[in-house]
């Protein structure tokens, strides 16, 4: 399966603006060297990958809970992505995931195996070479 997204940018790198489009979900979202690298209110490609590594990740917890027999669960996975702007050239040097979960019945010790197992197993965690990708993570009480 392939999936494609399209960036466009205009202009200079500081003063120039870029559109992403991500034709499956029907997105047009601008990007910018502000909300990059300062404190502007565009998306930006980190914020983009935090996205892609917390869905995955979510979704790669949920089918191993799935693979348990659990029923009714739900899986919170936040991603915050550093780029190191200081260096030469810039790099994505960090990625901190907190998961928290519902997840009756699951013992917490068979969480965190279940959790270290989608540590290693993310589709899109793999993609991170050279980034240092931690997780923290908690299952939640359910009513």
């Amino acid at each position: 399966m392939s999936n494609q997204a399209t960036a466009i940018w205009n202009g200079t790198l500081k003063e120039g603006a870029g559109e992403l489009t991500l034709p499956k979900a029907n997105v047009q979202t601008a990007y910018d060297f502000q909300s990059r690298f300062e404190t502007g209110n565009t998306t930006n490609p980190e914020e983009l990958l935090a996205g892609a590594i917390s869905s995955c990740f979510s979704m790669y917890l949920s089918a191993l809970f799935t693979n348990e027999g659990l029923e009714n669960t739900q899986v919170k996975t936040v991603a915050k992505v550093t780029l190191d702007a200081g260096q030469k050239p810039p790099k994505i040097t960090h990625i901190d995931l907190t998961v928290e979960a519902q997840a009756p019945s699951l013992s917490t010790d068979r969480f965190n195996e279940l959790v270290q197992q989608t540590e290693a197993e993310c589709p899109v965690a793999n993609l991170f070479t050279g980034a240092t990708v931690t997780t923290s993570s908690a299952i939640l009480a359910t009513n």
